[in-house]
């Protein structure tokens, strides 16, 4: 334990030593700090990693003083540019290759979505014959596999929503400690799978449901 400043401080943990001045460095809760050095409520400055500003035609600054300067009229913002500029270029870097990987992913699922109805339009030529034998035209033909998507678009956006949640909630704070207490459910991201997934799955089947509705019910029922 510390006596400092009239209050009885209890040392949590001790970093290692760097020979700088962070060895005498004492490291402590805010409101502890300020009753320690006579000035409560009250700060002398804000350490900020980098902003989320990604104007190409505005320097970041700009715009950090412009927004600080209606919060706190009476504060000097300054920028440590060189470090900056690194984490702003390893976060475009890591936000372009997840872009990639995403245009990837769906490209990847869209052939597997598109495979998976052929093989359904395949299995079940003889049905689609009987279908076109008794009068069906393409339209329903090709809406009852279209809406086969559909439903399983919607079933598809509902699990994985679900799965992609729990284990965010679950595993993604002690993955990532620092942010963990903005990991929280986003049910908009819900509205927008249950809007685009049935779209997507519907596209991807446009290909297998044209070629059920263009099947020639004679050959189709002798070859059965």
């Amino acid at each position: 334990t510390l006596e400092l400043g009239g209050l009885t401080l209890t040392v949590d943990q001790t970093l290692s030593e760097t020979g700088k001045e962070d060895d005498i460095t004492l490291f402590a809760h805010l409101q502890d700090a300020q009753v320690i050095a006579g000035t409560p409520g009250q700060i002398n400055e804000i350490q900020a990693i980098e902003c989320l500003c990604r104007d190409p035609d505005v320097d970041s600054i700009d715009i950090l003083r412009g927004q600080l300067e209606e919060i706190m009229p009476e504060a000097k913002v300054m920028q440590k540019r060189a470090m900056a500029k690194s984490r702003e270029k390893q976060r475009i870097m890591i936000e372009n290759y997840f872009d990639l990987t995403m245009q990837v992913v769906l490209g990847i699922c869209a052939l597997w979505v598109a495979v998976l109805m052929f093989l359904n339009v395949r299995e079940r030529r003889h049905e689609i014959g009987v279908l076109h034998a008794l009068g069906y035209g393409a339209g329903v033909v090709g809406g009852l596999f279209l809406g086969k998507a559909i439903v399983l678009g919607v079933l598809g956006a509902v699990i994985g929503f679900g799965a992609g949640t729990l284990l965010a909630v679950v595993f993604g704070p002690s993955i990532f400690t620092v942010t963990a207490g903005s990991i929280v459910p986003l049910y908009n991201l819900l509205w927008q799978a249950l809007m685009g997934a049935p779209i997507f799955a519907a596209l991807c089947s446009l290909i297998p449901a044209s070629l059920a509705v263009t099947q020639d019910p004679a050959l189709v029922l002798r070859e059965e």
